[in-house]
């Protein structure tokens, strides 16, 4: 097709929310972050934007939880706004903040095959607290878990491989299992009956079996994952079967090479980071919050996971450099809140 029209006269269609997650850009500043998005790119001015003014996600009579998120959302609300920061203060009810996260969406015990699980989720705006999370849940299954080991290797800028007998001293073998990048699987992959995944890849599009898809583990075998997926055609469950596949984490190390891990294209989703769990619905959500969130959208992200105030529980703490705030005027509950309000507004 010849022509200077833009995608070639074809109707593109685009769907987002710009109170959510801004691009990802590396050691990237507000600035830099906004002129990544799609609203500072020159074909941004051919389109025609309509509006979504119906929460179809929260429950139809959940009024009051609506505009509550609308409030976090637009940082229409605000306390107060911090010192020499672009973070404000925001109210969080009471009764959604609980003691101890873990146990109020899990409760003490799981059971195998429990489907409801994939209906639940913690969220966090760090790894490392996502990686406890996941740990101490799957301890509360019964049965024995399962060990799953990578093969790892180095991708150079010519694409060859140089596996593990060939690597020199710089890339030993433990140190490339050390590495964890976003998106790639660990390389001990812990995992057992009954337990939540979540797909690192997208392995079958048309199918549904996507990056980001959650799946209840049926069985574990040697070379293969049994497990179960909602249809959303049907409501009804299917199993897929999962296999080791190359996973390969381009420019996301800091690393002069590439690092390519043969395993299972999954990691533990009893809990997930705030960014990971966009697109997400839930009927049960928990928001840990060791550190405040750190990023625009990223409470707003959190808390419309959830359906209703019913459904959304919250565990504040205090750990590391970016804490709550520690006065409680009238009993309430506060923390950071990070509205790019030029991103949410940008032409």
């Amino acid at each position: 097709m010849n022509n200077d029209i833009p995608f070639g006269g074809k109707i593109i269609i685009i769907l987002g929310d710009f109170r959510q997650c801004a691009p990802i850009v590396p050691l990237a500043g507000k600035n830099e972050t906004i002129s990544a998005s799609v609203k500072c790119s020159q074909l941004w001015q051919y389109f025609v934007q309509y509006d979504l003014v119906t929460n179809v996600r929260a429950l139809p009579q959940e009024n009051e939880f609506k505009d509550w998120l609308m409030t976090i959302g637009n940082n229409s609300e605000i306390l107060r706004r911090l010192e020499n920061s672009r973070d404000t203060i925001v109210k969080i009810p009471n009764r959604i903040i609980v003691e101890d996260v873990t146990e109020s969406i899990y409760g003490s015990n799981l059971t195998e095959h429990d489907f409801t699980l994939l209906q639940k989720a913690i969220l966090s705006p760090l790894n490392i607290h996502v990686k406890d999370i996941n740990s101490v849940v799957l301890e509360k299954l019964p049965g024995r878990s399962r060990q799953y080991l990578s093969v790892d290797s180095i991708i150079r800028e010519d694409d060859t491989t140089e596996n593990a007998a060939d690597l020199d001293s710089a890339w030993p073998q433990d140190f490339l299992n050390s590495l964890d990048a976003p998106g790639l699987p660990p390389h001990i992959l812990t995992l057992k009956i009954g337990a939540v995944i979540i797909l690192t890849k997208n392995l079958d599009v048309k199918r549904g079996l996507c990056n980001g898809t959650r799946l209840l583990i049926h069985n574990l075998h040697e070379n293969f994952i049994e497990a179960k997926r909602v249809e959303e055609s049907n409501n009804e469950p299917s199993i897929e079967f999962i296999s080791r596949v190359d996973n390969i984490a381009l420019n996301s190390l800091d690393l002069p090479v590439n690092l390519k891990r043969r395993q299972f294209p999954v990691r533990l989703a009893f809990a997930m980071t705030i960014n990971k769990s966009q697109g997400q619905t839930l009927n049960s959500v928990g928001l840990f919050l060791p550190v405040t969130v750190f990023d625009h959208g990223q409470l707003y992200v959190a808390l419309s996971r959830a359906r209703s105030f019913e459904n959304l529980k919250i565990q504040m703490i205090n750990i590391g450099n970016r804490q709550h705030v520690a006065e409680t005027p009238n009993n309430h509950s506060y923390t950071v809140n990070v509205v790019y309000m030029s991103y949410c507004k940008a032409a």
